[in-house]
């Protein structure tokens, strides 16, 4: 069975696969793999046209539906889910010309993330929240995250489980300095918003790329090696024999586009390079990829009816909020 972080290299590998995460884990956890997932995908029509459908599914199903909601979604008869498809279409199109081109997906698909990180942040600040006040504590959350499970200054380095949750304190304490913007050590909601997602805040991709390489480093040497490269999505356990192609064309795409200087590793700057590369925009690539997929005359542009064809692939996208948007009864 793959490890969670397993599950986020498999991600990175096909480019575009997003939140597969196991339930019922520790929130530091699942905020460091949600954003690192949702910045490191270097996203191409011919990386998804080439990857297992199964996994196209899965990314799509839940980035048109929203976050926590395709599995309601799945649970909607056909009819009632075209229905409320066809209406948030009319929503996307901005300009009311009956047609929802490029630039209405990115900048829906734009709010529906900004929209995501505020809700969640207010959701999660006022559980964590213990006093009610307008400002989280570092107490109050390591308290109500980790209550009494690890003593951070008595656990013996030798208890392999003390020492795991050692590190997650560790560092969930140093991306909250860096979200601490006015360094009071207490985050307002906006500033917790930083700490729980801190893709695309320049500020917090420091947070970003050192966790990577905590965990990707598995020994201790600053830089990551081919094998930690492929990390535990082909473990020493399941080699032998002839190597799968798709092995050969990963380790000719690492020397070739990921090693930079060619010395075997990635380094600090390579590995930034490959999770949080400049110039992406997840959520242009997201609609080029749902306009590539559903364009059935090729005008560059999609109809309603165009998008009811398709509504499995939008459906699966961040444009219905992985569910949430086509959930809510209200607005239908």
């Amino acid at each position: 069975t793959q490890s969670t972080w397993g599950l986020y290299i498999m991600l990175l590998r096909n480019k575009f696969l997003v939140n597969i995460i196991p339930p019922k884990m520790k929130l530091s956890v699942i905020n460091l793999i949600i954003s690192i997932a949702s910045v490191g995908l270097q996203q191409t029509l011919s990386s998804r046209e080439n990857s297992p459908k199964a996994f196209q599914d899965v990314s799509d199903h839940e980035a048109f539906l929203g976050k926590g909601g395709s599995k309601e979604f799945d649970s909607l008869t056909p009819t009632e889910s075209r229905r409320r498809l066809g209406i948030l279409a009319g929503k996307i199109d901005s300009n009311g010309d009956g047609f929802v081109d490029q630039v209405e997906l990115e900048l829906w698909i734009e709010k529906v993330n900004v929209d995501y990180v505020e809700k969640d942040a207010k959701q999660q600040f006022r559980t964590t929240n213990l006093n009610g006040d307008d400002k989280l504590s570092w107490d109050e959350y390591f308290n109500r995250t980790y209550g009494s499970i690890v003593d951070t200054e008595t656990s013996s380095e030798e208890d392999d489980g003390s020492k795991g949750y050692k590190d997650m304190v560790d560092r969930d304490r140093q991306r909250w300095k860096l979200a601490d913007v006015d360094e009071d050590d207490e985050l307002m909601i906006k500033e917790f918003g930083y700490f729980l997602h801190p893709e695309g805040i320049h500020h917090m991709l420091q947070a970003v790329v050192m966790e990577t390489l905590k965990d990707l480093d598995k020994d201790s040497d600053g830089k990551v090696s081919f094998k930690e490269y492929l990390g535990e999505i082909y473990p020493d356990d399941i080699q032998g024999g002839d190597e799968p192609e798709w092995l050969k064309g990963e380790a000719e795409y690492f020397k070739e586009t990921r090693d930079f200087n060619g010395d075997g590793y990635l380094d600090i700057v390579e590995l930034q390079a490959w999770i949080l590369p400049e110039g992406y925009n997840r959520s242009k690539a997201e609609a080029e990829y749902l306009i590539h997929e559903t364009d059935s005359n090729k005008d560059n542009k999609l109809d309603k009816e165009e998008i009811l064809n398709h509504h499995d692939v939008f459906v699966g996208s961040q444009a219905t909020e992985y569910g949430d948007a086509l959930k809510r009864h209200d607005e239908f």
